[in-house]
């Protein structure tokens, strides 16, 4: 079985945990998380460790979630990105999908949603 690598953005610490609980859990699929303490570091890092999965959420220091998408699709293109967004609504999702993203969750439905996608991530890399 590959072992996944993720990255993931930090906007809170509370959001971070909560990823990091998911990942952790399931500790033995995963290779490495690295955390990007904003939008810029994010795309630095999925260019420079081309990881498997990044999680970021659509408002992150420096620039959005947004740009980082489309700047890290551009520089580790074979990532599959998933962002967090504050309130899921049509306009979120259209951007979301407009920039790259390969899903969207809603805050409030992260850790249920991301577990959910985890797995089959996980399925489909068996």
């Amino acid at each position: 079985m590959t072992q996944l690598t993720i990255l993931t953005g930090k906007d809170t610490d509370l959001e971070i945990s909560k990823v990091t609980r998911l990942i952790n859990n399931e500790a033995n699929k995963f290779k490495t998380v690295w955390v990007a303490k904003s939008a810029q570091e994010a795309v630095e890092k999925a260019k420079a460790l081309n990881p498997h999965l990044v999680v970021l959420p659509t408002t992150m220091p420096g620039f959005s979630g947004f740009t980082a998408t489309t700047m890290i699709k551009k520089a580790a293109p074979t990532a599959c990105v998933i962002l967090i967004c504050d309130e899921l609504n049509d306009n979120c999702r259209a951007m979301a999908y407009a920039v790259g993203a390969d899903h969207i969750i809603a805050r409030a439905d992260m850790p249920t949603e991301l577990y959910r996608l985890l797995e089959t991530l996980i399925k489909v890399n068996e």
